[in-house]
């Protein structure tokens, strides 16, 4: 820190009288400076024997894999924080459950609070920058639960069919919404509605104008009108997915 919050004067770095630490102290107006550790909230989400990861996408520590967690803000608790992280991070509705363990990062001027928590339904996604893993453990005799490989052929299956709007998307223009995702690649942008409450889905104002809009699966067209209220897309009800629904819209180039 070299300047004062409050009136912008150069600080010093002193002990203040009263005080054992040093602190940030303005010789101008004679604030005090406190810096305290930040609080990180997070917690591990379970589903049915196995845990969700999200694989980070930016820096710090590009393209390794944590559990969801990040900075509480300010008007909430712990828990919400960590209900929060794994809703932005994962696009994972939990259920926080009890204090899993607390970690003093020194070195970073951290205290970590980590939660046990509850994936009531596996729904995640990569329309936050979020990868997966889908974390698979072996019986004592070496093999795997008949559960898992059940699952883990029905992730196959549906990445089979769907996998162009997961691999190599980022997060799309759409932050995460209580109806679902979105993801991009280029001028192509992916709608997963996973949870329709109409046959209209309303989004913002897009990047760019819409050209097209189509079903993933099948390529039926959707009716899409644009405006300065947004982007409206008409869903065919008897095209609705009871998994994920996925729209196709091709953007205009910049």
């Amino acid at each position: 820190m070299k300047f004062c919050a409050e009136c912008g004067h150069a600080v010093e770095h002193r002990i203040p009288p009263g005080d054992q630490l040093p602190r940030y102290v303005c010789p101008a107006c004679g604030t005090i400076h406190y810096q305290n550790p930040k609080i990180v909230a997070g917690c591990v989400p379970e589903h049915e024997g196995r845990i969700l990861l999200c694989r980070r996408a930016i820096e710090p520590r590009y393209g390794f894999w944590t559990i969801p967690a990040g900075f509480m803000e300010n008007g909430e608790t712990t828990q919400q924080a960590a209900q929060r992280e794994s809703l932005e991070e994962a696009c994972a509705q939990v259920e926080v459950g009890s204090l899993l363990a607390v970690v003093h990062v020194l070195h970073a001027d951290q205290v970590h609070v980590m939660f046990r928590a509850r994936l009531p339904v596996p729904q995640f996604a990569a329309g936050a920058n979020a990868n997966f893993l889908l974390n698979v453990g072996p019986m004592a005799n070496g093999r795997i639960q008949p559960e898992f490989v059940t699952r883990l052929r029905e992730v196959g299956q549906w990445v089979s069919k769907n996998g162009e709007s997961i691999y190599g998307t980022r997060g799309g223009p759409v932050t995460p919404r209580p109806w679902g995702v979105t993801t991009r690649k280029g001028n192509r942008v992916y709608v997963h509605v996973l949870d329709p409450t109409d046959a209209s889905l309303l989004l913002p104002p897009l990047p760019s104008a819409v050209r097209s809009a189509k079903l993933l699966n099948g390529g039926r067209a959707v009716d899409v009108k644009s405006g300065d209220f947004g982007v409206v897309l008409t869903i065919p009800q008897d095209a609705v997915d009871p998994i994920d629904t996925i729209i196709v819209l091709e953007l205009g180039g910049k």
